[in-house]
């Protein structure tokens, strides 16, 4: 992806689905490690990364990221979102939720971040395609898996089995090049965040069949929230009407 930098191709599969007005756990998560991949960018551009006081500056630089409060944070989503929607690949919509009648009869005005379609698959699909086939990885793209994992929505591009197999080749890539082990062992995020991470995985956990496994890579529409709550409002109805009720405002 010439044209967007790999921070930016990170946001674009982050911050899409997520709330655009309001402080949530996910979008939270996401800000800290679009400010920390700033970090790391910067260190690689340099060579930083291939220096022996690598692991001494990448602790440093998730310090300060995990010490950046709301207004911070909120910062640092006006730099990544502007330019982004200017170019047309982000875009504020209408949020799922406000269909609810709570929100509805409470005027409340929800929206939430839309990346463009198109833009959104290239960039997972090019991923994907360099995790799962064989040869050595890019270091943007190293980057990037690490970002996507310490957010918490691997499962969004890679199905179970996927991410045993990405979870395989950083070994070995871990193996071939120092600074990616250093790298894959460390998190960055506040164990407020974790613990809301862990919560959601396992709600999700709770609601998987393996019928709708990675349905979000085809429809990256759905807010990663809204597909727990969608499973959940359902509940006693067969995999069919499940799987119909989320692909019917496809085909109308």
């Amino acid at each position: 992806m010439e044209s967007y930098s790999i921070i930016q191709q990170y946001a674009l599969i982050g911050l899409d689905g997520t709330d655009s007005k309001n402080k949530s756990v996910e979008k939270t998560a996401v800000l800290r490690a679009i400010a920390t991949g700033r970090f790391v960018e910067k260190l690689m551009e340099s060579g930083g990364h291939q220096e022996a006081d690598f692991q001494e500056k990448l602790e440093q630089g998730i310090k300060e990221a995990r010490a950046l409060g709301t207004r911070e944070l909120k910062e640092v989503e006006k730099e990544i979102a502007a330019p982004l929607k200017a170019d047309g690949a982000l875009e504020e919509a209408p949020d799922l939720l406000g269909c609810d009648m709570y929100y509805e009869t409470s005027g409340a005005d929800l929206k939430v971040y839309r990346s463009d379609k198109e833009i959104y698959l290239r960039i997972t699909e090019m991923l994907r395609c360099e995790a799962l086939e064989e040869g050595a990885l890019t270091e943007e793209s190293v980057l990037l898996l690490w970002l996507i994992r310490e957010s918490g929505f691997m499962h969004e591009i890679f199905s179970a089995r996927e991410q045993g197999e990405v979870e395989q080749k950083m070994v070995a890539e871990a193996a071939r090049q120092k600074w990616i082990g250093i790298l894959w062992g460390k998190e960055f995020h506040k164990t407020f965040e974790s613990l809301g991470k862990a919560f959601i995985r396992k709600k999700r956990e709770l609601f998987r069949n393996p019928y709708m496994e990675g349905v979000n890579i085809l429809y990256p529409f759905l807010d990663r929230r809204q597909a727990i709550f969608i499973d959940f409002v359902v509940l006693g109805t067969t995999v069919v009407d499940r799987r119909g009720a989320v692909l019917s405002p496809v085909y109308r």
